[in-house]
């Protein structure tokens, strides 16, 4: 014995309510990493902005008195001694 018509496309728009609900859990998931992911990024970006801000901050207060000079040639210093450090393969600051 077949069901009736309305029983069937009854079952049938249940089937595909089921199948939106879940492509629509999926896709709020997916959003959901996606924007989790972009303020873990943020957060990243912010804190490797605010460590090389105390470095340079460390490092013009272990620099000896540099009278005479600009911050434009401080800032130059600086930067020379970060690059020096770097390209002998340490982590700090190498004497001049």
């Amino acid at each position: 014995m077949r069901a009736p018509f309305g029983m069937v496309v009854k079952c049938q728009l249940l089937s595909v309510d089921s199948a939106f609900q879940e492509h629509t859990e999926q896709m709020r998931k997916k959003l959901a990493n996606q924007k989790q992911q972009q303020v873990d990024d943020e957060d990243d970006r912010i804190a490797k902005a605010v460590a090389e801000r105390e470095r340079k901050r460390e490092v013009r207060h272990s620099l000896p008195p540099l009278t005479g000079l600009s911050n434009y040639q401080i800032n130059q210093l600086s930067s020379f001694c970060r690059l020096s450090s770097v390209s002998q393969g340490g982590l700090g600051l190498r004497a001049i």
